[in-house]
C-alpha cells in the first residue's frame, strides 16, 4: 500500500515537472525562429495608443505558441511523424511534400506569399496591381536614366512552376501571376529577363535539375541560364561594351536533403538531393586577364538589388562587369542616396516571381 502510495507521488511530481517545464524554459530573448526563414512573435502589448489593444489576446497566443519551452524538440518530433510516418503533403502550413522526394514553399498563412494559390493560378494581378508595378518599375527607369543609368529588371522564376510535375496536385491550365506580369513589362518596354520558358526547355540537359529538391532555390546551373538570357539586353543597353560570352561545365554529386525546406519541416534531414558545381571553362578567359576584365575597358559597373536568389548570380553575372555591388534589399526610396554614391552605369533590381505582388503592395511607386 506504501509503495502504491509513492509511486502515485512520484508520478505526479513527474507529470507536474513536465507540464512546467515548458514554462520554466520559456523563450524571453529569441528573435529568430530556428530554420523557420521568420522572426518570433514578439511580446503582446495591452494598449494601443491610450486605449485597449484588441489584438492582445490573439498577440498574447502567437508569442506563446512560439516560445514555449521544448518547442524545438516537440517540432521535430511532430514533422517526423508527419513527414516520416504519416507522409502528409503539408507540413506546417509552409512546407508541401511532393514527389519522388521533391518539396515546395507553400506559405498558405495568408499573404501575397501563398505559393499554393500562385501554383493554382489563384493569385492572378488586377489591373489595378499591374499598373502599380510598372508605374513603380518605369519611375525608377526614368530615375536612373535621368542620372546617367541604364535599369533592369530580374524575376527568377518560382520552383513549382518549373517543376510542377512533382507537385503533388495538377495544375490548371492558364497563365501564371509571372507571365502576366512579364507581358505587361514587355508592353511598357521595360528591360527585364523572366527565363521560365527557356528554363523549363532546358531543365532535362543538364542530367541534374537546376533547382535543389529540398530547397526553395535554383542552382548554379539555374543562375547561369538567367545571366545567359541577360546577355542580349545587356548588349542593346551597352552597344559600345564587349561583353564577353564564357561557356560553361559542371559537375555533381548525390547527397542528402539539407536545403531550407528541411529546415521548416523542423527534420535535419528528408531525401536526398543534388550538389552542382559550375565551372567556366578556362578556354573562354582571355590569357592574363580576369574574368571583370574580359571585356575590356568598356564593360559597365553594376549596382544589384536583390534577394537571396541573387547569390548564385553572382559569379555568372561578373564576367559582364567591370564591377558589381550587391545589395540585399529592395530599391526602395532609401536607396536613391546609395545608387548616386556608388554611381553605377546600370541598376539591377532582381526577385524571386513569388514576391512580385509584395513588391507591387510595398514598395511605394514614386521615386
Amino acid at each position: 500500500m506504501e509503495s502504491n502510495k509513492i509511486i502515485r507521488i512520484v508520478f505526479l511530481c513527474v507529470l507536474m515537472g513536465f507540464l512546467l517545464l515548458p514554462a520554466l524554459l520559456f523563450d524571453f530573448s529569441g528573435t529568430e525562429a530556428a530554420g523557420e526563414k521568420r522572426l518570433l512573435a514578439p511580446p503582446p502589448q495591452l494598449l494601443s495608443g491610450t486605449a485597449l489593444n484588441p489584438a492582445f489576446f490573439s498577440e498574447a497566443e502567437a508569442y506563446i505558441s512560439d516560445r514555449f519551452g521544448l518547442r524545438s524538440p516537440l517540432r521535430l518530433l511532430h514533422s517526423t511523424l508527419d513527414a516520416g510516418i504519416l507522409h502528409s503533403c503539408f507540413s506546417d502550413r509552409m512546407v508541401l511534400m511532393g514527389k519522388e522526394g521533391w518539396l515546395f514553399y507553400i506559405d498558405v498563412r495568408g499573404g501575397d506569399d501563398d505559393n499554393l494559390k500562385n501554383f493554382l493560378k489563384e493569385d492572378i494581378l488586377t489591373e489595378q496591381q499591374l499598373a502599380r508595378g510598372v508605374e513603380l518599375l518605369q519611375n525608377r527607369r526614368e530615375w536612373c536614366r535621368a542620372h546617367g543609368m541604364e535599369f533592369l529588371v530580374l524575376i527568377c522564376p518560382n520552383k513549382h512552376n518549373v517543376y510542377g510535375e512533382f507537385y503533388p496536385l495538377a495544375q490548371p491550365e492558364g497563365i501564371t501571376r509571372g507571365e502576366q506580369f512579364a507581358a505587361v513589362l514587355s508592353a511598357a518596354g521595360i528591360p527585364f529577363v523572366f527565363p521560365l520558358e527557356e528554363i523549363r526547355a532546358r531543365k532535362e540537359s543538364y542530367g541534374v535539375p537546376l533547382y535543389f529538391k529540398t530547397d526553395t532555390h535554383w542552382n548554379g546551373l539555374g543562375a547561369m541560364i538567367m545571366a545567359e538570357y541577360a546577355r542580349p539586353l545587356l548588349c542593346g543597353l551597352f552597344p559600345d561594351a564587349d561583353f564577353p560570352a564564357p561557356r560553361y561545365t559542371h559537375t555533381f554529386s548525390q547527397m542528402n536533403g539539407h536545403g531550407d525546406l528541411v529546415s521548416l519541416l523542423g527534420l535535419p534531414a528528408y531525401g536526398d538531393d543534388w550538389a552542382v558545381s559550375v565551372q567556366r571553362v578556362p578556354e573562354s578567359v582571355p590569357s592574363g586577364s580576369s574574368a571583370a576584365e574580359d571585356g575590356g575597358n568598356a564593360l559597365p559597373r553594376a549596382l544589384l538589388f536583390g534577394d537571396s536568389f541573387s547569390e548564385a548570380l553572382e559569379p555568372f553575372l561578373a564576367p559582364y562587369f567591370a564591377s558589381v555591388d550587391y545589395r540585399f534589399s529592395r530599391i526602395t526610396e532609401d536607396a536613391k542616396a546609395d545608387i548616386l554614391q556608388v554611381q553605377p552605369d546600370i541598376v539591377i533590381w532582381e526577385w524571386v516571381e513569388r514576391k512580385t505582388a509584395d513588391i507591387i503592395k510595398d514598395v511605394q511607386p514614386d521615386f
